[in-house]
């Protein structure tokens, strides 16, 4: 009855008459309202496809990696480490950093900032914090984000330990 009342109503009603009888329609026939549903997933999948199929080329992003890697050394030092019970901590360290070629003047440059933050980052640490190869690995990052933060970039990729003594 809703049917024909929507039908009889569509002529006088224009626009939101024929919605109302579309509504009717698809709340009558089941089969209907699945092959609407079908119809407008299928028109968002190809609207999908043809944003994606048209949009610009991605793959030929150029990213500077300023040159070769070198390894940079800096000067082995000790720092204390965080008090505990009353007994003050150290730890010796030789650190090289991997680095592009480009920027081992900067690191050279700022070298005495480097070594202060490096010691005032050890000076937070707890010597059993430190102990292991996941307090180590945990450090290595640790210093890396340090040094780049001194460095106000992401120059250093690696940080290596050749000398690391917990006393």
């Amino acid at each position: 009855m809703d049917n024909a009342v929507s039908e009889q109503a569509a002529p006088a009603g224009g626009r939101l008459a024929s919605l109302r009888t579309l509504a009717g329609r698809l709340r009558a026939s089941p089969k209907l309202r699945w092959a609407a549903i079908g119809a407008v997933v299928l028109a968002l999948l190809a609207a999908g496809l043809g944003v994606f199929l048209t949009g610009e080329d991605r793959s030929a992003v150029t990213i500077e990696l300023g040159g070769p890697n070198v390894y940079y050394p800096l000067p082995e030092f000790m720092a204390d480490l965080k008090p505990q019970g009353g007994r003050t901590r150290h730890v010796r360290l030789a650190i090289v950093l991997q680095v592009p070629q480009a920027r081992v003047a900067a690191i050279e440059a700022k070298q005495v900032e480097i070594l202060a933050a490096i010691q005032a980052h050890l000076r937070d640490q707890e010597h059993k914090s430190l102990i292991g190869t996941a307090g180590a690995e945990r450090l290595r990052i640790e210093l890396r984000d340090t040094i780049n933060h001194e460095l106000g970039g992401t120059d250093v990729r690696v940080v290596l330990f050749t000398h690391f003594l917990l006393d």
